[in-house]
């Protein structure tokens, strides 16, 4: 199939199966290869889960979540990061989350990806691979991902009970997010706004980590500083 006959028979496809979990299609970014579909929450969580057709036949899946009063606030604030676009304060890609050693809920394995192989000439075979991506990355995967993710008091605690290590000391980021700068970022908005008694603890921690670990002259990094200025004056 051609590049926009395959995205739409795989949004065809997977739509109905989606709409069952109330999830709206949103639209097909051909640019990225993106498929994505949306769903609401209390008029307040914003998930948007996005299918991933590579042409080089493989499929894969993604999730990503924006929260209403968190996002105004950081417009309120200017912050416009290229690396929060549309301020996605947690995400995923499923293909790691969904993996045994990524089970704990602490990213482990970043290389040996869940891969899903279809042949784009044979319909059979992109049908076998969109239920496969189905039936494990979303069901096991979006809807988990859902269930951990749907109040900041969940967010608050899968971010900040064990700030940048696991349970047993291990220097892990969380797989409900896409790295340590969104963890720390995410964080601390979140520990604030769920008025966490250790907030000003996490300040130091996270001020520290990003001074340590993360180049100073990128702009995650200068919205860090920002958002640490703005969150102590509320």
């Amino acid at each position: 199939m051609k590049k926009n006959e395959l995205l739409n028979y795989v949004k065809e496809y997977i739509e109905p199966k989606l709409l069952e979990y109330k999830f709206q299609f949103l639209g097909i970014d051909k640019k990225e290869n993106l498929i994505e579909f949306s769903l609401e929450i209390e008029n307040r969580f914003t998930y948007i889960y996005s299918v991933s057709v590579n042409f080089n036949c493989i499929m894969s899946s993604a999730i990503k979540l924006s929260i209403g009063e968190l996002d105004e606030y950081l417009k309120s604030i200017n912050i416009k990061s290229e690396y929060y676009s549309e301020y996605p304060l947690c995400g995923s890609n499923l293909g790691y989350f969904i993996l045994d050693a990524n089970s704990s809920g602490y990213f482990y394995l970043g290389r040996d990806l869940n891969i899903i192989e279809f042949d784009d000439s044979d319909n059979g075979s992109i049908d076998s691979a969109i239920n496969t991506m189905f039936n494990t990355e979303f069901i096991f995967g979006a809807l988990k991902f859902i269930e951990n993710t749907n109040s900041i008091e969940k967010i608050d605690a899968l971010y900040n009970s064990y700030p940048l290590k696991t349970p047993n000391g291990d220097e892990r980021h969380s797989t409900y997010c896409l790295g340590f700068g969104q963890q720390v970022f995410t964080g601390l908005l979140v520990a604030k706004f769920n008025k966490r008694n250790s907030f000003n603890e996490l300040v130091n921690l996270y001020t520290n980590f990003v001074k340590s670990e993360l180049n100073q002259d990128a702009k995650i990094v200068q919205d860090f500083y920002k958002l640490v200025s703005s969150l102590s004056t509320i």
